[in-house]
This record gives C-alpha cells, sequence and structure tokens, in this order.
C-alpha cells in the first residue's frame, strides 16, 4: 500500500532542462522567422517623386534575426536577400560601369549561393553629370555588367534609380538633354519584371519570345531584350521646375518615353521590348506635348497605368512652386488626360488602343475629377465599365459575364471630353 510520500515523490523529481529556440525544428524556426518578412521598401515608393535612398527602410527585424547565432541566420538569409540592392557613390566613365564598386557585390552573392532566392535587384546610382556630354548610348560597354547581373543574378524584378543621362547608356536608348536645363529631374525610375519562374535555376536558359526576335528596334539593348519582360514603369519625376520658363510647352524634357516608343524612328523601331503587355508611366504635371508620345505611338498593351499628380505636398512648397502658375499645371494634366480619353473611348478604338483590355488612373483620389470621368464613361461609352476606384476595363464583345452595374452601353458618344477638375493633389 502506497503512503502519501510515496504518491507525492514524483513532483519531487529533478525539473527537465530548459529547453531554447536552439532545440526547435528548423521547420519551425524558419516559421517564425517568416513573420518578420516585409515588402521591399521600394516597392512602396515607385510612384512617388524618385529618390536615391528608395531602398531605405527603419525596419530591421530579419537583419537583428540573422546576427543572433549562425542558425538563426541559415533559417533569415533566404528572405534577407529576397530583394538585393546595389548603390553606386562614384559613378565614372568610361564603361564598363562600376569596376571598382559591383566587384564585391557579386563576390558576395556567388560566395553564398544567393542566386536562387534573390527575386529583386535595384540599381541606384548617385547623380555626378558624368555623362552630361554624351550625345549617343555607349551599349557596347554596358554588356560586360548587364552579362554578370542576368547570370549571377537574373532577377524577375529589375529597378534602376539614375540620371536619364544615365539611364541612357544603361539602355542604350537616346535621350534629349539639350533642354535639360529647364527641368529638376536629377532622378527617373525604370523598373522591368516578369513573371516568377517555378525552377529558378533553369531561367538563364530562358529566351525572348519569337515576336521579340522578329522585333526590330533601333538598337540592341541587353538590358531591355535579353529577358522576356512583361511589365515596364517609368517615372520621371517632376516637370513642374519647366513651367517657370516662356513656353514652357515647348521645352522637351530628358527623357527614354521617346525611344522607347520609337517617336523619332517609327513604332516598329521601338526600344520597348515586344513582349511588354503593361506599362505604367508616372510623371508629375508632365506637359501634354511629351504624354503626347505615349498616345500617339501607344505599344501594344493589355493594361495601362498613368498618374499626373504628386502624392505630396510639393504643391504647398513655396520653394518648389516659386514663379509657378498652378493653372498651368492643372491644364497640362486634364490635357494629357484628354489625350488618352480619347484614344480609350474612341469608337471603334484605333491603333493599339484596340488591344487595351485596363486602364488605371492613380489620380482618383482627386474625387470631383474621377466621378466627372465615371459619369462620361456610364453615359458615352460602348465598349467600357468602371471596375473598382481608377480602373476602366474593356467589356468584351460578347459581354458574357462582364456587365455589371456600372456597364452601360449607348448608341451614341458627346463630342466633348469631361474637363477634370483642379483639386489638389492626390
Amino acid at each position: 500500500m502506497e503512503t502519501g510520500d510515496e504518491k507525492r515523490q514524483p513532483l519531487l523529481q529533478e525539473p527537465t532542462a530548459k529547453r531554447s529556440f536552439n532545440d526547435l525544428p528548423p521547420e519551425l524556426l524558419d516559421n517564425i522567422v517568416n513573420y518578420l518578412d516585409a515588402p521591399a521598401p521600394s516597392a512602396s515608393r515607385l510612384h512617388a517623386e524618385p529618390d536615391y535612398n528608395i531602398t531605405y527602410s527603419e525596419a530591421r527585424f530579419l537583419k537583428s534575426a540573422s546576427l543572433v547565432c549562425r542558425r538563426w541566420r541559415i533559417s533569415a538569409m533566404p528572405l534577407l536577400y529576397r530583394h538585393v540592392c546595389l548603390k553606386i557613390h562614384n559613378y565614372s566613365t568610361p564603361f564598363p560601369i562600376l569596376t571598382n564598386e559591383d566587384g564585391p557585390f557579386f563576390d558576395f552573392i556567388d560566395r553564398y549561393g544567393l542566386r536562387c532566392v534573390i527575386e529583386s535587384f535595384t540599381l541606384c546610382i548617385k547623380d555626378t553629370k558624368a555623362l552630361l556630354e554624351a550625345r549617343e548610348p555607349q551599349e557596347n560597354n554596358c554588356k560586360p555588367f548587364w552579362a554578370r547581373v542576368f547570370t549571377d543574378i537574373d532577377p524577375d524584378t529589375l529597378t534602376i534609380v539614375a540620371s536619364p543621362q544615365v539611364l541612357q547608356p544603361l539602355t542604350s536608348c537616346h535621350v534629349w538633354s539639350d533642354d535639360s536645363w529647364s527641368f529638376d529631374m536629377p532622378y527617373h525610375i525604370l523598373q522591368l519584371r516578369r513573371p516568377t519562374l517555378p525552377n529558378k535555376s533553369s531561367s538563364c536558359s530562358q529566351r525572348p519570345s519569337e515576336d521579340v526576335l522578329e522585333a526590330r528596334p533601333l538598337r540592341h539593348s541587353v538590358l531591355l531584350h535579353s529577358r522576356p519582360w512583361t511589365s515596364l514603369l517609368l517615372n520621371e519625376g517632376s516637370f513642374i521646375r519647366s513651367f517657370t520658363q516662356y513656353e514652357f510647352f515647348n521645352k522637351r524634357p530628358p527623357s527614354l518615353l521617346p525611344d522607347l516608343l520609337g517617336s523619332e524612328a517609327g513604332i516598329d523601331r521601338a526600344m520597348l521590348p515586344s513582349t511588354v503587355r503593361e506599362l505604367s508611366y508616372i510623371a508629375m504635371f508632365p506637359t501634354s506635348t511629351h504624354f503626347n508620345h505615349l498616345t500617339s505611338r501607344c505599344p501594344r498593351l493589355d493594361r495601362l497605368y498613368v498618374q499626373f499628380v504628386p502624392r505630396s505636398d510639393v504643391l504647398r512648397d513655396p520653394a518648389q512652386m516659386d514663379h509657378v502658375d498652378t493653372n498651368d499645371l492643372w491644364l497640362e494634366r486634364n490635357s494629357c488626360y484628354a489625350l488618352v480619353m480619347r484614344e480609350l473611348f474612341n469608337h471603334p478604338p484605333s491603333g493599339n488602343f484596340q488591344f487595351l483590355r485596363e486602364f488605371e488612373s492613380g489620380d482618383h483620389a482627386d474625387i470631383d475629377g474621377w466621378e466627372m470621368a465615371v459619369e462620361y464613361v456610364r453615359r458615352a461609352n460602348l465598349s467600357w465599365r468602371v471596375d473598382r476606384p481608377g480602373v476602366f476595363v474593356r467589356v468584351p464583345e460578347d459581354g458574357e459575364g462582364e456587365e455589371g452595374e456600372d456597364a452601360v452601353r449607348v448608341e451614341q458618344q458627346p463630342d466633348t471630353l469631361p474637363l477634370l477638375v483642379n483639386h489638389g493633389s492626390a
């Protein structure tokens, strides 16, 4: 028969050793580290005024976790280096570029076998006015750099933050610089994207589709034509400073847009990869004469995104707005929208606008202007409907499953387009 002391004996046994994070199975530790992951910092800044520090973030959770111990670092590495950035502070000529700064970056990637985990690559180049005298692209000198990018990284998303003069040799596009003094454009953003491949190790052999091989671009660009990019974003920053000049509408900004769209040599010689089906154009109050490059030479697209109004308080900045007539800004904004809406809602659509399936305005925060555009579509258009704020979607010809309460069909369009009102920044 057991006594009371014998029954209590298990409670008096020595406690087991304490457990720590090091005792967790690797799968559980990986799952915990996953909660520290976050989107690339640059992803939320693509629509703002271009900034050299686009990749800066105060959140260092993954980096801190990787410094705990070797085991934690192994778990954090695939997430920590999913989005990589190379910053160049001392840009110089002649090419190949970055001779003194890119070596350690690529060596680090090779040493730790990071190619299989890298999804996006951002290149930020400090503007030192090194190429202001350049008049012709120097693409051949960029080949070694881009060859190593695609060999050692081969990203699905590639972003460049640099001055338009520096983008010229990187892309092989000609940039008109004679009027650049009229503009305050220290940086542009160019982003190229393609679908994520299930097997990254086989992506190095992926080649552009046949329509790329049949295209006749004005020049060959290793950056633009070596991979089947499906999406391109171009953010040209602020045009506001040019509005202080007499006949500002005649000033030509330093821009890749004319060469990308074939404005000078013809649309069949456009530098834009013919695999691109989604184009995003962002600028702060571009002139309608410049934006007309896009509406008159629209490439074959499925989706078009435009944004003309800054998402900041720049219009309240006395230094930025000195000697600027705000009425000119809004009139040019309205003219740009008139150009694109006329092509979108023309019946039947002309040129490549007939292939467009979705149009999005990044300025729909201007409620009054957006509602006027929606009302115009509701009562005037034959083939578009409002899908969500800022987005128009083309209704298929058969209309099966696409007719919503916002889709309206009428027999005739009015002769005038809605004038977007001037209600601050979006």
